[in-house]
């Protein structure tokens, strides 16, 4: 079933693809591209289709749709835009006006690339920032142009001259507030010696210090007799006396 702008583009375009092999795609994806209308929410149900691989194919785009009529009126719409990207919004409604006997010669002049890379080559192109701004495009919207900077000259400004002024000196003085500033003593770091920690390794025999006894004193009489020997000689004196003074009285009394 057709609507006003296929009905439109068809009595347009009438004279021009009486005698050519236009395919139905490109029919409604031209009327579609001149409908003043934001077709943005075409792109997403196309990636979503390319993803799944559920594209229609070109043979399939020829031929009135039995289902997913929506997809295929996206994909229509999608093929057209991407012709106007690639070969510019005026090469497309020069192959709309001048189709030829042949459409698929006419698109690969056009195009550099035969019209059966045009379903691949389109579907790679969708997921590109380019693919982005094209869906938002408005063919009945004028191009803006670039802006362009043209330098304006200007009259040079007579440089002002300074002039001295006096300028008061603020000389800053010291005021007691008093509160006394808290003067912390200097602290001098000193390096104190410490014990070498103790070793586990062993000496050799002889390498430790052995204390020398000291020698007991001993008194020498003279004639080299030592003092233990005249002791004894005393003590043996002191019994001989004792014996004979026993002996003494025992005798007086028997």
């Amino acid at each position: 079933m057709k609507n006003l702008p296929d009905l439109f583009t068809e009595r347009f375009f009438q004279t021009a693809w009486s005698d050519s092999d236009v395919p139905l795609w490109f029919r409604r994806g031209l009327a579609l591209f001149t409908l003043p209308t934001n077709k943005l929410n075409m792109l997403e149900p196309a990636q979503r289709a390319s993803r799944s691989n559920s594209l229609f194919t070109l043979d399939e785009m020829n031929a009135e749709p039995t289902q997913d009529a929506e997809l295929w009126r996206a994909q229509s719409y999608g093929m057209v835009l991407y012709i106007a990207q690639q070969a510019g919004v005026q090469g497309l409604f020069e192959l709309a006006r001048n189709p030829g006997e042949s459409f698929a010669d006419t698109y690969q002049r056009a195009m550099g690339q035969p019209l059966s890379n045009l379903i691949s080559s389109w579907q790679r192109w969708l997921f590109t920032s380019s693919a982005e701004a094209a869906y938002a495009y408005f063919p009945q919207l004028a191009t803006t142009p670039t802006p362009s900077f043209t330098p304006t000259p200007t009259q040079p400004r007579p440089t002002a001259t300074p002039t001295a002024t006096n300028t008061p000196t603020i000389t800053p003085s010291v005021t007691n507030t008093g509160i006394p500033e808290r003067i912390l003593p200097t602290l001098t770091p000193t390096r104190t010696p410490t014990d070498a920690p103790a070793s586990v390794t062993p000496r050799p025999a002889g390498s430790l210090r052995t204390p020398t006894p000291t020698p007991t004193p001993t008194s020498t009489l003279p004639g080299g007799q030592s003092t233990g020997f005249a002791a004894l000689a005393v003590i043996f004196l002191l019994l001989a006396g004792l014996s004979v003074i026993y002996l003494r009285q025992n005798s007086r009394r028997s």
